[in-house]
């Protein structure tokens, strides 16, 4: 079995997240109602966020979905980019748009596939929250974009309170009969699937190591922080012997 790259390596962790939230969504999806009415294969994904974790999500839904349709919802137009070479089918900038527009980008799309249970109802089959922050922005549009039965999953908000919060009419969700499931930790088995994944595949691990935009001295950690906060590249690593 192949090893992994220095560069890859940087990125083992992060596709154990990946693994782990595509897999989650996968599950849920198998035990509902609404996969009943379509071709899992066929699903359109929203993924909001298009930064280390969101783009590791991308990777492993083409992996285990190759014919989805996923739009990528992000802030820099840069990051966006990466999203499209690493297989997203639309991107759409959060900074460009208005929530008017966004929404109208997605019935758009969500509509040109054939679900015929769903009358005059529209919306994305799952929902990946990457982004981390601005709770009260992106969870009740993500919620208005999903479809009836769909799967929303929130897997960005690591850090403590950095996310903020939000407020939404229950009845937005309940009325979609949406499963809503947060991603917090992993066990054993997915680190072992996911580790052994990079390790087989080289075009993964070239994928990986293409998103690393940064290079930091170990001297230069504060300002690697505040490019990191500012949301410049995509993955940034420390080298101790540069």
């Amino acid at each position: 079995m192949s090893e992994i790259s220095p560069e890859a390596t940087t990125f083992a962790e992060i596709n154990v997240v990946g693994l782990r939230q595509v897999n989650r969504a996968l599950t849920l999806a198998a035990v509902s109602s609404f996969t009943r009415e379509f071709e899992l294969g066929d699903a359109v994904v929203l993924i909001y966020g298009a930064g280390p974790i969101g783009n590791a999500v991308l990777l492993n839904v083409k992996r285990h979905l190759p014919l989805s349709t996923v739009i990528m919802v992000d802030l820099k137009d840069h990051r966006l980019e990466v999203a499209k070479e690493n297989g997203a089918d639309y991107t759409i900038n959060f900074a460009k748009t208005t929530p008017t527009e966004r929404e109208n980008m997605i019935k758009d799309i969500t509509l040109r596939k054939p679900r015929p249970d769903l009358g005059s109802a529209w919306g994305v089959d799952l929902l990946f929250d990457c982004t981390g922050r601005n709770a009260n922005d992106v969870i009740p549009e993500g919620i208005k974009m999903c479809r009836p039965g769909a799967i929303f999953i929130e897997t960005g908000a690591y850090v403590y309170k950095t996310t903020g919060t939000f407020t939404i009419d229950p009845h937005e969700f309940c009325s979609r009969e949406l499963i809503i499931c947060s991603g917090w930790a992993y066990p054993f088995s997915t680190i072992d699937l996911a580790v052994r994944m990079l390790k087989k595949d080289k075009d993964l691990q070239r994928k990986y190591a293409k998103m690393i935009t940064h290079k930091h001295a170990l001297e230069e950690g504060m300002s690697a922080i505040e490019s990191c906060i500012r949301a410049e590249g995509v993955k940034h690593v420390f080298d101790p012997w540069k």
